[in-house]
């Protein structure tokens, strides 16, 4: 195909919020009220994709905000227009947004036991199968897991979401962290990795995971970002704990009894990826010829990240910069549709200033390539799409004009001109640390 094939890897949707109680079993729809005051909370409290009518005139130059483009969160014929108005032909769709934060399960949620997380897990997922049917080889919709009331519940779930077309099984969020969810490095999750890769599933890690409900609700309030923008915009952010599943599967052999399985880190930034592995790779030699009982994987690090990792999400310039450092093979763009530290509703200027430098055969599977290999897209049935729908390579690569009132937008916004954060192996040492003790306990 001529054209750039695109496929975003990081996109959100949702249940309409008044919707929340036909979705969720009936026993479990007490709490719906405060979900829908706790949604609107949220969504007072964030900031917007452009914040005047200035910046909206020179950012929604189609009218997609205006029009309320922004509702292809529950609407799959509005999202499916505004996914080809900007050039992509398929999406991986992962759960929550700002006006939809989510039924229980969610991290923005504030706490739930576990069989009101399962609950609105399933019941997302039930919503997710029916969303993604509109579109089902161009909507790979991400399946929300909860291991309640044990682990067998959850290949089940797994099993369902095969059957009912869903195409991404998504990480349970508070691994280690809450009662019923062990450390990864247990082999309690075997039958989960087993079920996925029996499943032919590629498991996804978002940003949220690894943090208690509600432990974000402060830093939403503090960060204040109706004024102040991008909250990546603040100070600089080391440690996100959606790393950790990265060290975790690789110390305790994961990877080793999994060969196949496939494992996403997205929205979560990438200039850690090089520095963790890096990191990993001395630590394993200092394991290796040191005095250790660990038994150690058979692989390096790095050699498990090329085979079975990559990484997505709105990529910044910066970004753009370390992909050989990272491997470009393992580098996906996601637009974030809709959500304001994403690209929409300017993804192609947004690539225009990303992909400045980088070669059509790395933009080629940066935009779209690569997540097809990683998330199993059928590119033979794309491929027609991507001639009605695709840029031509010469619309977003080499040197272009962009209005410097946008990249100032995008940059308040998104963080866009934003730069890497450090990496510093003091922080991480105590963490794999303790990992390290859960493998020995093990």
């Amino acid at each position: 195909m001529s054209k750039l094939l695109m496929i975003s890897a990081d996109s959100h949707a949702g249940v309409k919020p008044s919707d929340y109680a036909a979705w969720l079993d009936p026993q479990y729809r007490d709490g719906v009220e405060d979900l829908i005051k706790h949604t609107q909370f949220i969504s007072d409290n964030v900031w917007i994709t452009a914040p005047d009518e200035k910046a909206m005139a020179v950012v929604d130059t189609r009218g997609s905000i205006a029009k309320g483009g922004k509702y292809g969160l529950w609407d799959p014929e509005l999202r499916l227009r505004e996914l080809e108005a900007e050039g992509f032909v398929a999406e991986v769709i992962f759960p929550g947004d700002m006006s939809s934060v989510g039924m229980y399960y969610n991290n923005l949620n504030m706490p739930y036991p576990p069989d009101y997380r399962a609950a609105g897990v399933k019941a997302h997922n039930r919503w997710l199968a029916e969303f993604c049917s509109y579109a089902p080889k161009r909507m790979f919709g991400v399946a929300q897991m909860e291991p309640w009331p044990d682990m067998e519940a959850c290949v089940r779930e797994i099993a369902w979401a095969r059957k009912a077309g869903l195409g991404v099984i998504g990480l349970p969020r508070y691994c280690g962290i809450e009662p019923n969810q062990p450390y990864l490095t247990s082999t309690a999750w075997d039958p989960f990795w087993k079920a996925c890769v029996d499943n032919d599933f590629t498991v996804a890690i978002h940003v949220g995971n690894q943090k208690k409900q509600g432990s974000e609700i402060e830093g939403i309030l503090e960060a204040n970002m109706k004024v102040n923008g991008s909250p990546q915009s603040g100070p600089d952010i080391r440690y996100d704990p959606g790393r950790r599943p990265l060290w975790q599967l690789i110390l305790s052999g994961v990877f080793d009894r999994f060969p196949e399985l496939r494992v996403t880190f997205t929205e979560l930034r990438s200039e850690w990826v090089a520095p963790t592995l890096a990191h990993l790779e001395a630590r394993f030699d200092a394991l290796r010829f040191g005095q250790s009982d660990i038994k150690l994987p058979k692989l390096r690090p790095t050699d498990y990240w090329r085979r079975n990792c990559g990484v997505g999400g709105p990529m910044k310039p910066y970004e753009a910069t370390l992909r050989h450092q990272i491997g470009v093979e393992t580098v996906m763009f996601g637009h974030d549709y809709p959500h304001p530290e994403g690209s929409w509703p300017n993804s192609q200027d947004w690539l225009r200033l990303m992909l400045q430098g980088v070669p059509e055969t790395e933009a080629r599977l940066i935009l779209g390539e690569t997540a097809a290999r990683i998330y199993g897209f059928d590119t033979d049935f794309l491929a027609p799409l991507v001639e009605r729908f695709g840029p031509e390579p010469s619309a977003l690569l080499g040197e272009h004009s962009v209005s410097p009132d946008l990249v100032e937008n995008l940059r308040w916004r998104a963080d866009f001109l934003g730069r890497p954060y450090r990496y510093d192996a003091r922080e991480i040492d105590p963490i794999i640390e303790t990992d390290l003790r859960t493998l020995a306990t093990a």
